[in-house]
């Protein structure tokens, strides 16, 4: 027996009867008394795992002096959480889920002490995509729902792309639109790979993503019919025909009825009544526009580069062409109200942005300088329609007297990636990719003022567009061919009024796996990441990276002899807004070609809405050298949906159009221009040879 001191005058003595039993004894027989300070001890582990619209519920339990009460407390909960004696509630919504949500408990016994439990849960959530292009036209900006089924086919599907441990990705595939919205459930919070179709990949961590585009004129029905369309056209008024005019016939859409494009108009000289027939087929979609215009394009004066500018012009409002009978159209040359503006353009400062671009030299490959207004778009930038003159409703082109129709040259800067290749025709000299028609501009240029007409309202959005193009050979490996990339560098702004300086340059120090992007190297994993230093200019919105394949494509020439060719094949676009990227989709044993596009914009976000733009708009590339990734090589990480190179082997070109692009798509911001001859793809065991 111990005996303690005294306490409210009494004398205790404590007696150890077991162990684990102490009571408090004496002469009064007076138990100690039982201290209620000590803090409890959490006997429960709270679940991290919740799902949005479901109920979450967590028991607590815990421990502490016997005899001692003690109570919770909900330090730190999500809005609309609750608790109930020991149960906490909680229902996480839309806006919760996918985000980080912090829990803190508290446990506090009778004499004040206190511990406490936290926690944080991701719900998976909903992801919510919206497809709801907008259309500008006379009546305004109209919403056009392009997809009202998530099963038509593999163009339209979306699909969230969730990285695992393991390096694999889980498909997780939305379902049907309503009314042009795609819902994918139970997506975990992170990023993604959001995959459109078979073409694009966004790299994200948004909920709610808007991957709709503005266009220009009417959405078009797109089917397999042919429809021929009979035309006889005859206008009088026009200033009188001299050399190198040229009438254009457009239709403001985006995607322009293929006979309405441009002719040479110099025969007769002095003639000011002009007449068209032509019987066409458009292929693909119903074709057919609204309405249309003629354009009469006159050689530029007071200027020292060469270019065509627009004269006079005449619109015909019809709503509908007839694919019965002949259509006949008459209208007056109407003046234009002339406005002007100086192109100076500081040329001198581009070679310094084209520098470590390529592992190869660089060539100039010509230029392209216009001036256009987008009809009946107000405070945006729409994806352009393309004709011989140039984008849209074309004010001021290059001068296109070698153009014959449709052909190899473009005056428009027709795509934002560099793109492969040209291939020559056995036997011929004919090249199946476009030229520019300009000189490329390296050196500071004082072109002076140039008026042209403009008859269209105010409100209409005028761009300024000026794009320089590069070529550069990468070789390919295992044979004596080289195959030539174009990268375009270019910007979209308003009219300007000072001296045209680029806005964005290549991006900067690009390595694969730590090595030097622009030196071939052969690596030994599957997991290749490229990384990258930010361009100079303009902060980019995000990067494109797209692989090219080195393949084999079988080629039909005009003497009908089947020539085998070795080229690079382009994959799926992969976008990004950081400066790295793990590209997936690749495969062991196969070399690749990195394009990385850097692309800046007025308006566009690449997380949340990467196809809406507004000005001012700027984009450069860069070509990496070979990347061989070796046949022993694993960990090759594939997405559901997009191009996958193990399933790439050989490919046959049945058409022999010489004056269509090659394997590649052009792109301008979304929409892609398919070449026109058919393309059949081999699967091989063993690659190309």
């Amino acid at each position: 027996m111990i005996q303690l001191r005294k306490y409210r005058n009494t004398i205790f003595s404590l007696c150890v009867t077991h162990l684990w039993f102490m009571t408090g004894c004496g002469a009064n027989n007076t138990r100690l008394p039982i201290n209620n300070n000590i803090a409890p001890i959490f006997t429960s582990t709270p679940s991290t795992s919740a799902q949005e619209g479901v109920p979450y519920t967590y028991q607590i339990s815990a421990t502490t002096t016997a005899g001692v009460n003690m109570t919770f407390a909900l330090a730190t909960a999500p809005d609309g959480a609750t608790l109930d004696g020991t149960t906490i509630q909680w229902t996480p919504t839309p806006q919760q889920s996918r985000n980080q949500n912090f829990f803190l408990v508290t446990a506090t016994s009778e004499g004040g002490a206190i511990s406490r439990q936290g926690w944080s849960i991701v719900p998976t959530g909903t992801v919510t995509v919206k497809w709801i292009d907008t259309y500008w036209n006379e009546h305004g900006p109209a919403i056009f729902i392009p997809f009202t089924s998530n099963s038509i086919g593999p163009l339209n599907l979306i699909n969230a792309e969730v990285p695992q441990p393991d390096g694999t990705f889980l498909a997780l595939h939305a379902t049907d639109p309503i009314n042009g919205v795609f819902t994918i459930a139970n997506v975990p919070g992170g990023y993604f790979w959001l995959t459109i179709g078979l073409r694009d990949a966004l790299w994200t961590q948004a909920s709610n993503i808007d991957v709709s585009s503005d266009y220009i004129g009417y959405p078009q029905n797109f089917n397999n019919n042919l429809n021929e369309i009979d035309l006889d056209l005859n206008f009088n008024g026009m200033d009188p025909l001299q050399p190198q005019d040229w009438i254009n016939f457009s239709s403001g859409d985006s995607f322009p009825f293929f006979i309405l494009s441009a002719l040479p108009a110099n025969d007769p000289i002095g003639a000011t009544q002009w007449g068209f027939e032509a019987v066409g087929e458009g292929a693909l979609y119903d074709s057919i526009p609204r309405s249309f215009y003629a354009f009469q394009y006159e050689p530029a004066t007071n200027i020292s580069i060469p270019a065509l500018v627009l004269g006079k012009e005449v619109e015909f409002p019809v709503e509908t062409f007839t694919t019965s009978a002949e259509n006949f159209l008459t209208g007056n040359m109407n003046p234009t109200p002339q406005k002007s503006i100086r192109v100076n353009v500081k040329g001198s400062e581009w070679p310094a942005i084209l520098n470590q671009t390529t592992p190869a030299p660089i060539t100039p490959a010509g230029s392209v300088l216009t001036i256009d207004a987008q009809p009946y778009v107000i405070d945006a930038n729409a994806n352009p329609s393309q004709n011989i003159m140039g984008p849209n409703f074309t004010l001021m082109g290059p001068a296109t007297g070698n153009l014959t129709g449709w052909s190899n040259s473009t005056n428009s800067c027709i795509g934002e990636q560099a793109y492969d290749n040209f291939i020559q025709f056995p036997g011929t000299n004919d090249i199946i990719a476009p030229n520019a028609t300009q000189p490329s501009i390296l050196t500071d240029q004082d072109y002076g003022t140039v008026t042209y007409g403009d008859p269209f309202p105010d409100a209409w959005q005028r761009t300024f567009t000026f794009c320089q193009f590069m070529d550069t050979e990468i070789p390919i490996p295992g044979t004596n061919a080289t195959a030539i990339f174009v990268l375009p560098f270019g910007q979209m702004t308003t009219l300007p009024e000072e001296q045209v300086e680029p806005l964005l340059s290549g991006v900067q120090a690009p390595t694969v796996n730590g090595a030097d992007l622009l030196t071939a190297t052969t690596l030994n994993t599957g997991i290749v990441t490229l990384q990258w230093s930010a361009p100079k200019g303009m902060k980019p919105y995000g990067y494109f990276v797209q692989p090219y394949i080195q393949v084999e494509v079988e080629i039909l020439g005009p003497n009908q002899t089947l020539t085998t060719y070795p080229t690079y094949y382009p994959m799926s676009y992969y976008g990004t807004a950081g400066t790295s990227m793990t590209v997936p989709n690749l495969a062991s044993g196969r070399t690749f070609v990195f394009v990385i596009t850097a692309v800046a914009d007025g308006s566009a976000n690449m997380e949340t809405q990467p196809f809406r733009s507004k000005l001012p708009r700027a984009y450069s590339n860069i070509v990496s050298a070979p990347i061989t990734i070796a046949a022993s090589a694993t960990n090759v990480a594939q997405l559901d949906t997009t191009v996958n190179a193990s399933n790439v082997g050989k490919f046959s070109v049945t058409g022999n159009n010489k004056n269509t692009r090659s394997l590649s798509t052009f792109r301008s911001f979304h929409p892609q221009v398919q070449p026109p001859y058919s393309i059949k793809t081999k699967t091989t065991s063993s690659g190309p040879k």
